[in-house]
Protein backbone atom coordinates (compact mmCIF):
# COMPACT_ATOMS: atom_id res chain seq x y z
CA UNK A 1 0.00 0.00 0.00
CA UNK A 2 1.73 3.33 -0.97
CA UNK A 3 1.58 6.21 1.50
CA UNK A 4 0.39 9.41 -0.12
CA UNK A 5 0.67 12.78 1.32
CA UNK A 6 -1.22 15.99 1.25
CA UNK A 7 1.35 19.19 0.28
CA UNK A 8 1.48 22.76 0.87
CA UNK A 9 2.97 25.85 -0.40
CA UNK A 10 6.04 24.60 1.39
CA UNK A 11 8.13 22.18 -0.68
CA UNK A 12 9.41 20.47 2.78
CA UNK A 13 5.83 21.14 4.63
CA UNK A 14 3.56 18.17 4.01
CA UNK A 15 0.45 15.78 5.73
CA UNK A 16 -0.32 12.31 5.57
CA UNK A 17 -3.35 11.90 3.83
CA UNK A 18 -5.29 9.83 6.81
CA UNK A 19 -7.73 11.67 9.56
CA UNK A 20 -4.92 13.58 11.68
CA UNK A 21 -3.02 14.32 8.76
CA UNK A 22 -6.11 16.03 7.21
CA UNK A 23 -7.50 17.96 10.42
CA UNK A 24 -3.41 19.16 10.58
CA UNK A 25 -3.67 21.00 7.00
CA UNK A 26 -6.67 22.11 7.66
CA UNK A 27 -5.17 23.42 10.39
CA UNK A 28 -2.25 24.89 8.51
CA UNK A 29 -4.17 25.92 5.88
CA UNK A 30 -6.55 28.18 8.24
CA UNK A 31 -6.42 31.61 8.78
CA UNK A 32 -6.02 33.13 12.41
CA UNK A 33 -9.79 34.03 12.49
CA UNK A 34 -10.68 30.31 11.31
CA UNK A 35 -8.43 28.87 14.27
CA UNK A 36 -10.05 30.67 17.22
CA UNK A 37 -13.42 29.34 15.63
CA UNK A 38 -11.83 25.94 15.94
CA UNK A 39 -10.48 26.51 19.66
Amino acid sequence: MQEKYLTTAYPNIFFEDNKVGRLKKRLWDASEEEIQAIL
